[in-house]
């Protein structure tokens, strides 16, 4: 969701003829130097009190760190600052210490996962934007001081999202944060997908081609010794999933960008049924009943749509999509639907907001009028599958 944000309001902007400028920052140590009286006041301001304060506090206070290493031990120290890392209320500790970090500027919009301070700005051209962002960037480098983090500028990363030539035609400029340059890129890891200027995927893509490679490999040097369902399992468990996360939003690239991944998933039909390396791959998928990347995205386009229609997502997502609930003029007329959203460019048409609409109703009416989501993913997958035949 962090992901699919972070893609509307790019689009957006180059939509409206904008300029913005996505800053990825990095903390050190970010869980590991929390001020437990800063952060109790701050829970305190929340509403947290008398018992409960004091049970965070207890949780807090008093404890002890040492190092063992075989027969050795280090002096026992005491734990003056940070959550304890890999706890369940850790990260719970540490977005509640850094939720008011949104204070810290009006124009910058921020976008947070855990320790993972992510923030965007657009404007009207590139100058204007540079220089607002220096300026807010020093207003946020001031609320981490005062709240005791410290930005990793060597690996805050930075990039600029727009039209080619508005981006060409720009004097030289410098991003800053305390004096110390920004180092801007054309792509970076966000949430576990690669990002890039041109939103096109391929570095994303390439990356992932990377990891299923090396997953068919150990594939199909297995495959002479393990049955078909085992071979199917560990498909499941080292492939499958890359092709999954963020399907949402880059599986729409270009055929160009997905054309490393499309051949990979056809290999991995041929290794897991021994067939010959040139054998037609879509009687394979119907055998095995695995859905092709493009009809994988399809598929999760439209169980996000249903799940928007019945209000199944969280409410933080109910601005991607406008469901509308008319009564219809005549009765063969089905008004309960998604409205289509304007847009210019084919960078937003790619949105689920717009395309997610489109796909949706391409769809029979009897599937999009189920009531149980498992009927409808059941209902869906056989749909998809029924084109293979």
């Amino acid at each position: 969701m962090a992901v699919l944000e972070l893609y509307n309001r790019i689009s957006e902007s180059i939509d409206n003829h904008k300029v913005s400028a996505g800053v990825f920052i990095d903390l050190s140590k970010a869980f590991d130097t929390i001020n437990h009286k800063r952060l109790l006041n701050k829970l305190e301001h929340y509403g947290f009190r008398g018992l409960a304060l004091q049970w965070l506090k207890d949780y807090l206070y008093n404890r002890k760190q040492y190092v063992l290493f075989k027969n050795h031990s280090s002096s026992i120290l005491d734990v003056n600052c940070g959550v304890p890392q890999g706890s369940i209320l850790g990260p719970l500790l540490f977005l509640l210490y850094i939720n008011d970090i949104e204070s810290s500027s009006k124009l910058l919009r921020f976008l947070l996962f855990a320790d993972d301070t992510n923030l965007f700005l657009s404007a009207n051209s590139l100058s204007e934007l540079i220089s607002a962002l220096n300026c807010e960037l020093n207003c946020l480098s001031d609320w981490f001081r005062a709240n005791l983090l410290s930005i990793n500028i060597q690996k805050t990363k930075y990039i600029l999202f727009g039209a080619k030539q508005k981006l060409r035609c720009a004097p030289p400029f410098n991003l800053a944060i305390d004096g110390i340059s920004l180092d801007r890129v054309t792509f970076t890891k966000f949430l576990g997908v690669y990002i890039d200027e041109d939103l096109n995927w391929k570095p994303h893509t390439s990356y992932i081609s990377l990891k299923i490679s090396k997953s068919l490999g150990v594939i199909n040097r297995v495959k002479s010794i393990l049955p078909c369902d085992l071979l199917l399992s560990l498909y499941y468990t080292l492939i499958h999933p890359y092709l999954l996360f963020c399907n949402i939003i880059w599986g729409g690239a270009s055929k160009l960008a997905l054309h490393r991944l499309v051949c990979l998933q056809k290999r991995a039909m041929r290794i897991l049924t021994h067939s010959h390396y040139l054998a037609s791959s879509t009687p394979l998928f119907l055998h095995l009943k695995i859905l092709k990347i493009s009809d994988l995205y399809r598929y999760y386009i439209c169980l996000f749509m249903y799940r928007a229609k019945n209000n199944l997502l969280p409410v933080s997502c109910s601005h991607h999509t406008r469901f509308v609930n008319r009564t219809p003029r005549y009765p063969m007329r089905n008004t309960n639907d998604f409205e289509l959203m304007p847009f210019c460019t084919n960078l937003r048409r790619k949105y689920i907001g717009i395309v997610g609409p489109e796909i949706w109703h391409s769809l029979p009416l009897s599937l999009k009028t189920l009531n149980s989501e498992y009927s409808f993913k059941k209902s869906l997958f056989e749909l998809l599958l029924e084109e293979y035949v």
